[in-house]
């Protein structure tokens, strides 16, 4: 449903993303000095950084950055993720990793986080995050 929705690919490789509690990401072979680990970079900074990019691969690889903070896995921040520029660093290895698996987890644990904010009874705010609009065009594409 995920490839056929967002045309993305699913390799084998399963993405497993750095966590700073656990462990620090290996940024040593990070090609572009604008992606330092801990600096958080705006969307609006690497859409600039990316019309400005004369490099096919640097620009490929901003360019999915920014797809992924805001079409795949949105936060409520305005910063683009940088705990997937690893599985960028080689743009002819991106197809082999398990994309489609990764977003379908990603908007079960929304749909997690919004049933138990539900279940909460709370009347606070809450942001639904991740791509939670493919459950709705699956529900009207794929008939039951």
């Amino acid at each position: 449903m995920v490839q056929q929705i967002l045309g993305i690919p699913s390799g084998d490789n399963p993405i497993v993303l750095c966590n700073a509690a656990l462990k620090p990401c290996d940024t040593s072979a990070q090609p572009n000095p604008a992606f330092n680990h801990g600096k958080k970079l705006s969307i609006d900074d690497v859409v600039a950084k990316l019309l400005a990019e004369h490099d096919e691969e640097a620009f490929m690889r901003m360019f999915l950055i920014v797809a992924i903070s805001t079409i795949f896995y949105p936060s409520i921040e305005n910063f683009v993720n940088l705990n997937y520029l690893p599985y960028l660093l080689d743009i002819s290895q991106i197809q082999t990793y398990d994309w489609c698996s990764h977003v379908l987890n990603y908007i079960l644990s929304e749909v997690k986080k919004y049933q138990a904010f539900i279940s909460s009874k709370d009347d606070g705010y809450i942001y639904v995050g991740s791509c939670l609009p493919i459950l709705a065009v699956s529900f009207f594409s794929f008939p039951l």
